[in-house]
């Protein structure tokens, strides 16, 4: 089993997720990540890097008026693979998930900058907004 090199990936995301013994669905993942290719990456992860993950087929009731039912997978690692991961899996987890916060905290930086007047943004854009603000051109 290898472990897909690049931290910031789908492949790398899900694989930490299943490390950490979670269940996945096309719906739990898309909520974390606004993708809809989780079984791509499932693919992936099974034929590219050798992770036996699980795939389960389920049937649910939709909320469809005419009573239709849908069909989903749910995928995971049996416990004897997540303990086969050992260490080193938990430290791949652990540097994915810290990779994770650290892209969501800029994230959260760039937005509350993004709401802030344009005037505030930055020094570089204060004195040409200042100046179109007052007509005062001139530099």
């Amino acid at each position: 089993m290898k472990y897909p090199p690049r931290t910031g990936k789908l492949p790398s995301r899900v694989l930490a997720r299943l490390i950490r013994a979670e269940r996945l669905t096309h719906l739990s993942f898309q909520h974390e990540a606004a993708t809809y290719r989780l079984a791509a990456v499932i693919g992936r992860l099974k034929h590219e890097y050798g992770w036996p993950i699980v795939s389960e087929e389920r049937v649910r009731p939709t909320s469809d008026p005419v009573g239709r039912s849908a069909k989903y997978c749910v995928y995971y690692l049996s416990i004897t693979d997540i303990q086969m991961a050992g260490k080193r899996g938990n430290e791949y987890a652990v540097m994915v998930f810290n990779w994770e916060a650290k892209r969501v905290a800029a994230r959260a930086v760039t937005l509350a900058t993004i709401d802030k007047p344009a005037s505030q943004r930055c020094l570089t854009c204060r004195q040409s907004i200042t100046e179109l603000e007052t007509g005062d051109v001139s530099g």
